[in-house]
């Protein structure tokens, strides 16, 4: 596993309280998780 996709896990989890429907898109869809990864975590890494 990157360490992006690693940050990615540590970041999504704590935004469940915001977003209900993201973490449940982001935990049952790797489609999702990757393009979610791909667009916002790697361009900082």
């Amino acid at each position: 596993m990157s360490s992006s996709d690693k940050a990615t896990e540590r970041v999504v989890p704590g935004m469940v309280q915001d977003n209900n429907q993201l973490f449940k898109l982001f935990a049952d869809n790797p489609d999702f998780r990757r393009w979610l990864t791909d667009t916002a975590v790697r361009p900082v890494y």
